[in-house]
């Protein structure tokens, strides 16, 4: 690849080139913005996923809790009964 110095050219190569470089900055700001768009979409799909699993966690205290309240009341039933 042939790389010219800014010295070698015309004016309105260095205009035209100017003129490159700023479209390719915009591109590449851009392209930038949207890649972080799409970090937070994943960040937000794996804050779905979170919540999804501490209601899957909740659910399981929840029976957790009803079946000990149940086993302590079948013990002091069958304690009384004796």
């Amino acid at each position: 690849m042939d790389v010219e110095l800014d010295e070698d050219l015309s004016p309105e190569e260095k205009e035209t080139r100017s003129r490159t470089v700023a479209k390719i900055k915009s591109l590449l700001s851009k392209s930038s913005v949207k890649s972080m768009d799409a970090e937070q979409t994943d960040f937000s799909e794996l804050d779905e996923e979170l919540q999804q699993q501490e209601r899957i966690m909740s659910v399981h205290r929840a029976l957790a809790t009803e079946a000990s309240i149940k086993r302590k009341q079948i013990t002091a039933k069958a304690m009384s009964e004796c």
